[in-house]
């Protein structure tokens, strides 16, 4: 497959839920900018930022309030923007590279990682401008790992449908432990993580359910911090003295709901759409040498 076609095909896949993640994300901030100017960046800088994140791209300059956020309306955006990027580096080299090049990558990725976490006192790195070098490095070796534990065929080995059945509660309790420590994150981000991916990873077969979940997955990643970060504004300057905890559940569900509403009215929708448009294009290309061969011969 030519690299400029993979690429096309990852941007129909992520852009449809970007344009309308960023767009909820510059609702959020106006809304914010109307009700605390002085804790908001100057509306002309939201509009120009949510007009950037729309198209995957991360805000260039530092705001008096957003600081260096990479994508300030909707935060997660920001390890789409690096999914693109190693995609790309996947589809130039990555899948040439042999086994042993892939993992002294990821090695040398997990070590760097490790390194800016301590430095940094978190592994919540790659969001900002200020840690742009770590979401390179984190984005590396996830990616990586994930395409390793591929190549080395290790979730057939050692897993099972027994093995399976334990990721899910092994991976909620694993994010749930109220744990600070950085080196908890490192060794869970590095270890705990990728053991339970391995775990998780035996084709049993998907169940309905199972293959809706997953297709609701992506809508959900994008659409729901600006919903939370909107309710709970609101419920803050409603009323102060609310505790929020069954906002959470709320703002949860509602999120949940959003999502399946976007994905079976927009996104998947529009995909098939932009499929349809970039197959014919394709198509159109490709015939047209044909017919210029052909008209010379005759």
């Amino acid at each position: 497959m030519p690299l400029g076609w993979f690429m096309v095909l990852r941007l129909v896949r992520l852009m449809p839920v970007v344009v309308i993640a960023s767009a909820m994300g510059a609702v959020y901030l106006i809304l914010r900018w109307l009700a605390s100017p002085e804790d908001s960046d100057p509306l002309w800088m939201i509009a120009g930022s949510s007009v950037i994140n729309a198209a995957l791209l991360p805000k260039p300059w530092i705001g008096p309030v957003s600081g260096g956020a990479l994508f300030p309306g909707n935060g997660p955006l920001w390890s789409l923007f690096f999914e693109v990027i190693i995609n790309a580096v996947w589809a130039i080299w990555l899948i040439r590279a042999r086994v042993a090049v892939l993992a002294v990558l990821v090695g040398t990725a997990a070590i760097i990682f490790g390194a800016i976490s301590v430095a940094s006192g978190t592994t919540s790195i790659g969001w900002e401008w200020a840690s742009f070098v770590g979401g390179l490095v984190r984005v590396t070796f996830g990616f990586g790992l994930g395409v390793l534990i591929y190549r080395l065929g290790l979730a057939p080995k050692i897993t099972s449908r027994w093995t399976s059945l334990l990721a899910l509660p092994a991976l909620v309790a694993a994010l749930m432990l109220p744990v600070q420590s950085v080196w908890w994150q490192i060794g869970l981000v590095l270890i705990v993580l990728p053991a339970i991916l391995i775990a998780g990873a035996v084709n049993i077969g998907p169940s309905r359910v199972d293959e809706y979940l997953g297709r609701l997955s992506y809508p959900l990643y994008g659409v729901h911090v600006p919903i939370i970060f909107v309710s709970g504004g609101t419920v803050s300057i409603i009323a102060p003295s609310y505790d929020g905890a069954p906002l959470i559940f709320l703002s949860v569900a509602f999120s949940v709901l959003f999502a399946a509403i976007v994905l079976k009215l927009y996104d998947e929708p529009l995909r098939a759409f932009l499929m349809d448009k970039v197959r014919a294009r394709r198509d159109s290309r490709v015939a047209a040498p044909t017919s210029e061969a052909a008209a010379r011969v005759s």
